[in-house]
């Protein structure tokens, strides 16, 4: 017997599940379609990494020196600095300071469409072969090739200088205790004393191929090559001469 609409479940059960699936079918596109957009429309983030690269080459330049081993390191920069994708190279200034301090302020600009500016702190290190102690030394050592070797420091740790030659320390007087390693500075060295006051030593005058000694008495002390009094024990006469060696001093003839 033949149904009416009423009476047939399809009639009322097969437009109700197809209408389901078609709002879930386009619930999916839908979703498909925004992923898709937010994907397209995603903003690009400039590396930090390149922006490092930059700053630390720029610091580079800063530097000048003959030899020696350069360092430079910026500092990692804040994972939440979010700065564009910058379509043309980046440029970088030093816009303040000391360009020759161990440690400078970058700018890194991206000059493109949408610039943004960063500044980023770099640290500059330059290694050199300094004398520093191979051994400890107690106060008012004189400095022997044993007592020092030459290492890499980072110089700009010495403010105050350093010495790059051991010559320049051999026979020198330290002017208190030096620890292992310790750099040898200008600064803690001093020239021994060569003659004490009091001290006789021979005096030698000279003209031409004819050369005079006598025994003189230190009047203070004195440093090699340095011009000090001397009293001749014969003549009882003050003279100037200037300290050769712990035993003899040279006058001046004028």
């Amino acid at each position: 017997m033949p149904m009416n609409g009423a009476d047939d479940p399809l009639a009322t059960t097969a437009p109700t599940a197809f209408a389901r699936c078609g709002h879930a079918a386009m619930r999916v596109l839908m979703i498909v379609g925004w992923l898709g957009c937010s994907a397209a429309g995603a903003t690009a983030w400039h590396d930090h990494a390149d922006i490092r690269t930059a700053a630390e080459a720029r610091a580079r330049t800063a530097v000048t020196t003959a030899d020696g081993r350069i360092d430079v390191v910026a500092n990692p920069i804040d994972a939440r600095v979010r700065l564009e994708a910058c379509e043309r190279p980046l440029t970088t200034s030093i816009p303040y300071g000391n360009k020759q301090s161990p440690r400078v302020t970058v700018e890194v600009r991206c000059p493109g469409a949408k610039p943004w500016k960063l500044y980023v702190p770099v640290r500059t290190a330059v290694f050199r072969q300094v004398v520093i102690a191979s051994r400890p030394l107690t106060r008012g050592s004189i400095l022997t090739p044993d007592d020092i070797i030459l290492a890499e420091f980072d110089t700009g740790l010495l403010p105050r200088g350093y010495i790059v030659a051991g010559t320049q320390a051999v026979g020198r007087k330290v002017r208190r205790a030096v620890k292992t390693g310790d750099p040898i500075t200008p600064a803690l060295l001093e020239i021994p004393t060569t003659i004490r006051r009091g001290q006789k030593v021979s005096l030698e005058a000279r003209s031409g191929a004819l050369t005079v000694r006598m025994v003189g008495i230190a009047q203070s002390d004195g440093i090699l090559g340095e011009v000090i009094e001397f009293e001749n024990t014969t003549s009882k006469r003050s003279v100037q001469a200037i300290v050769r060696s712990p035993q003899s001093a040279e006058i001046l003839i004028r």
